[in-house]
C-alpha cells in the first residue's frame, strides 16, 4: 500500500469530517419519525431522489478504474470517506422510507361509508 502524501491526508480528513456530518444529518430526522409515528412534513420524493443519487454515487465510486499503478485495495483506502458517506447514508434514508411504510395513514372507513354499505341497523 502506498502511504498517503500529505495533500490526500488533509483531503482524507477533510473527506472524513464531511462523512461523519453526511451520517449524522439524518439521524434527528428518524428520531422524530420515530417519535411521532409519522413522516408527516417529509417529503418522499426527496428521499426517493437522494437514494437513488447515493447509490449512483458509491457505485461510480466502486466501479472507477484506479490510477494505474495503484492497488485496487488502496483506491478503496483512500476513497473510504466518501463511500462511507454515501453508502452509509444510503442505509440511514433506507430506514426513513421504511418508516414512510410503517408509519403511513391508513384510510378508516367513515360513518357515511359504514351507512351506504350495511344501511340502517336496529340495536
Amino acid at each position: 500500500m502506498q502511504p498517503f502524501t500529505k495533500k490526500e491526508i488533509i483531503g482524507f480528513t477533510v473527506g472524513s469530517i464531511s462523512s461523519l456530518l453526511y451520517l449524522f444529518s439524518r439521524v434527528p430526522q428518524i428520531y422524530t419519525n420515530f417519535k411521532r409515528k409519522s413522516t408527516e412534513g417529509v417529503s418522499y420524493y426527496l428521499f426517493a431522489l437522494v437514494i437513488l443519487g447515493n447509490s449512483l454515487y458509491g457505485m461510480s465510486v466502486l466501479l472507477k478504474n484506479p490510477t494505474p499503478g495503484r492497488a485496487e485495495g488502496n483506491y478503496i483506502i483512500h476513497h473510504l470517506p466518501w463511500l462511507t458517506g454515501s453508502l452509509g447514508v444510503l442505509s440511514l434514508d433506507v430506514i426513513i422510507a421504511f418508516q414512510f411504510l410503517a408509519y403511513r395513514k391508513r384510510k378508516s372507513h367513515t360513518s357515511a361509508e359504514r351507512e351506504a354499505l350495511l344501511g340502517e341497523q336496529d340495536e
